[in-house]
């Protein structure tokens, strides 16, 4: 009983004393997929949709994809290509994008 009171009175003040970035809530979609193709080979592919706001002020977007092939039950290589955009904040996919160059990727993973 004596740890619980304490414990309770700093939880409270943290819960009180703790403060965000700002108060809108935003959104953050993603979409996975897998299909298994046969026993050993499957493909993935994702995307994601984030926002500032709560389904507006939307700034960043990716999808990506790719190809799995399992080796042995615990070791499987990944061959995958996917595209990164970031805008620049305050409004829906506002130009000009942050960052030079647009982000893209492909990855050969074990």
């Amino acid at each position: 009983m004596k740890q619980v009171i304490p414990t309770i009175i700093i939880l409270i003040s943290a819960i009180n004393t703790t403060v965000a970035q700002n108060h809108d809530l935003g959104s953050w979609n993603i979409l996975n997929i897998k299909y298994n193709v046969e026993e050993k080979w499957s493909v993935f592919g994702e995307a994601q949709l984030r926002s500032l706001k709560l389904y507006n002020n939307f700034h960043y977007y990716e999808y990506k994809g790719g190809v799995n092939y399992k080796l042995h039950k615990s070791v499987i290589f990944t061959l995958g290509a996917g595209s990164y955009q970031t805008y620049k904040e305050g409004g829906n996919f506002v130009t000009p994008k942050n960052g030079k160059k647009t982000a893209s990727c492909v990855n050969i993973c074990q």
